[in-house]
Order: C-alpha cells, then sequence, then structure tokens
C-alpha cells in the first residue's frame, strides 16, 4: 500500500502508567447524547454484573478514540488520543466495552476502555521468536481471547486479552496454502487477512493470497468455506467451495450467514453457513463509485477491504477503501448508501458529522454491542467512533 519502512531500531520509553498493565476492567460513565435501549442495558448487564454506559456522541458524530490525526509513531500515553499509531487495520469491540485495534505496522494489539485508557497488550517490534509480523485484522471470540490474522506472518493467533499469552491458531508461517484435513497449526496459510468468530467460537480466516475463506474445526483441521484456491469471479447460486473469491479481506458473521470483503472481485459476498451457498449481495465487479441511493448489485466499489454486520444482520457496513468511504448496505432494503466519507483524503477534522468526516484508506470497520461503528482511518493513523442509535 505505498507504505513507508519503518527506520525506527528500538521503541522509545513507554509513557504509560504501570496501573495500566494490568487486565482492563469496564469503566463507567454518563452517556453524553448516546441513547440506549432496553436490549442494551440488558445485554451490558449480562455482560458486566451491572449497567454501564459507554462514552458516545449523537448518532452520525464522528469522534477520534485512539491516535494522532496525521502523526504516525510508536509514544505511548495512557490515554489513547494521546498514543501514536502507525497505518492501524482491524478493529473490535467486546461485551465490556473495550475496543482493540491491530496497530499494524507497529507491530502492536492495544486494548482502549470505555473512558479512553490504553493498555499495550502485545508489542512485537524487538520480538525475535514466534512473531506477530503484520497484524491485519482482530476478532474477539468468547473466552478472553483476541483472534488475530497476521497477513505477513501467515499465521493466526489468538492472544489472552488480559495477558497477551500467546496461542498459535494456523500457519507455519510458509507462503503456500495448506490441503484441507491437515492439522492447521502445522499446515502453511497463505496471507491471512481477515478474521471472524462464530457464535460458538469457530475462528474463520480469510487466506488473501489463497483466494480461499477458511475455517478451523472443532479436531483442529483445516476446512475450506469459501473458494477454490485460484483467484476469480463466479459461482453465486451454488457451493460456496466451488466458487471463484479475489484476494479476499475482512470477514464477519451474523444470523447464520458468513459476509466476505471480496476485494478483488470489487464486491462484497455472502455465504449461508447452513446450506453453504454463496451469493454476492454488493458490487457489481465493475471497481469505481457509483450507486448510491440504488440497489446494491448495481452499486460500483473500489476495493472493498472489510465488512462489518450488525448482530441481527439487517445492516452492513462496508470499508471501501478505494473510494476513501464506509458505505451502509441493507439488503432486505435493497440500498446502499455511503455512510462516512467525502472522497478527499486530507484529514478535516474531529467531532464532524460521519458524512461530512474525510477518511484515507480506511481497512477496518465493525459494529459493536452498544451501537457504535468504529472505523479504522489507516493512512490518517487513527480510529474514529461514532454512534447509530438503538
Amino acid at each position: 500500500m505505498g507504505r513507508p519502512a519503518s527506520a525506527m531500531k528500538s521503541p522509545p520509553r513507554s509513557r504509560a502508567s504501570s496501573a495500566l498493565r494490568a487486565p482492563l476492567r469496564p469503566v463507567a460513565a454518563a452517556p453524553t447524547g448516546l441513547v440506549f435501549g432496553l436490549a442494551a442495558w440488558v445485554a451490558l448487564a449480562t455482560a458486566c454484573g451491572e449497567p454501564i454506559s459507554v462514552i458516545g456522541d449523537t448518532p452520525g458524530l464522528m469522534r477520534v478514540v485512539a491516535g494522532v490525526p496525521e502523526q504516525q509513531g510508536r509514544d505511548v500515553s495512557d490515554r489513547a488520543t494521546q498514543t501514536e499509531l502507525r497505518y492501524p487495520g482491524g478493529v473490535s469491540m467486546d461485551l465490556d466495552g473495550v475496543l482493540y485495534v491491530a496497530d499494524t505496522d507497529n507491530k502492536r494489539l492495544l486494548a482502549v476502555t470505555s473512558s479512553g485508557e490504553l493498555r499495550v497488550i502485545v508489542d512485537d517490534l524487538l520480538c525475535v521468536a514466534n512473531c506477530l509480523v503484520r497484524a491485519t485484522d482482530v476478532a474477539v471470540d468468547g473466552t478472553g481471547g483476541l483472534i488475530v490474522a497476521d497477513v505477513l506472518g501467515h499465521r493466526v493467533w489468538r492472544f489472552d486479552r488480559a495477558t497477551g499469552a500467546r496461542t498459535l491458531l494456523a500457519g507455519d508461517g510458509q507462503n503456500e496454502s495448506g490441503p484441507d484435513g491437515d492439522p492447521a497449526i502445522s499446515s502453511s496459510v497463505q496471507g491471512p487477512r481477515g478474521v471472524a468468530v462464530g457464535p460458538t467460537g469457530e475462528v474463520y480466516f480469510s487466506e488473501s493470497r489463497g483466494h480461499r475463506v477458511r475455517t478451523i474445526l472443532p479436531d483442529g483441521t483445516l476446512a475450506t468455506v469459501a473458494g477454490i484456491g485460484v483467484a476469480g469471479f463466479g459461482g453465486d447460486g451454488g457451493p460456496a467451495t466451488e466458487a471463484g473469491i479475489d484476494f479476499p479481506g475482512g470477514l464477519d458473521v451474523a444470523e447464520g450467514i458468513l459476509y466476505i470483503a471480496d476485494a478483488g472481485n470489487n464486491r462484497i459476498r455472502a455465504v449461508d453457513l447452513s446450506s453453504g451457498t454463496i451469493s454476492t449481495i454488493a458490487g457489481s465487479g465493475v471497481r469505481g463509485l457509483g450507486g448510491d441511493g440504488g440497489s446494491p448489485l448495481g452499486a460500483q466499489l473500489s476495493l472493498p477491504r472489510d465488512v462489518a454486520a450488525t448482530s441481527n444482520g439487517r445492516t452492513l457496513y462496508v470499508a471501501d477503501a478505494g473510494n476513501h468511504r464506509i458505505r451502509v448496505v441493507m439488503p432486505a432494503s435493497d440500498l446502499i448508501n455511503t455512510f462516512s466519507g467525502t472522497g478527499e483524503t486530507e484529514y478535516n477534522g474531529n467531532l464532524l458529522d460521519a458524512g461530512a468526516t474525510a477518511l484515507h484508506n480506511p481497512l477496518g470497520v465493525a459494529t459493536s454491542p452498544f451501537g457504535l461503528v468504529l472505523i479504522a482511518d489507516t493512512n490518517h493513523h487513527i480510529v474514529r467512533r461514532t454512534p447509530t442509535g438503538f
């Protein structure tokens, strides 16, 4: 993506307090304009033992929640908005309202509490063995883990969210694609770029350079969910394992559907996990910008790199990276629109309406249990957040 190589030989001294090296705990805070529905309060109470609220803003207002705009680096503060990032990628949020960020070019994984405190979970800049090379996506599991796609390390990892302890899930580090049925931890996986966790803990990952989406079965072996291993397009309406996909990126799962950012085909694909069939739900296949206000199938996308679904699957957010926008797709209404991004790439400020906020190469997008959309504004070196309401 034309990113400058880091010339830094060693990390600078951290300014983070020692208290932030302890496991994160939810922090109660009064909402500032974000309206919570009854279901949200129930979910919070169930997850945390007592209701908490996530600091927010009125729906549609974009707020920088991590990183220093237009300032790439490695300086760490106990405040997320005073901590420098370098090309952040994947983002995810857990049921305690903690935001997780793949600080890609810094070889770090970060956690940000709902009150904006930051903790470094993993920093592998000086790592010499079993290292995180280039984390491009993160997803939380239901057992305290953070699932991470390492696109240049050719591995999929699980990191303990409290301690940073790592477990290899898939990949031997070789830039190849191993066969189905082999043990995942000793098989080659080729450029895993996106990860998602299913409702019962199953892990899905995209092999961007292997042009497939894989999963790890309960017995620890690999299985293909979509793709034939050769770049191409085809197969809609039939088995996903016989379909052509091209450079798949981010993934998400909602209501039994696996969503795929099929970047090379400029489309968003969907796999029905019960039947195994695949379909296109957004993108005409022609790279460009167009179609807002109309059918998603007639719209143009440009290298979509991530996709995030609301829990009910009724709304999808697409990181339309080549267009410097987040697009929103509503399958039931057969409608696509721009959610955020003007198409301009120059940073134009904080606390603007989503539609008036300029993004630059957004590579990650996620939804949260609290009605938030989280955006990795990658080339501005920040993470943004906006409420959508319930």
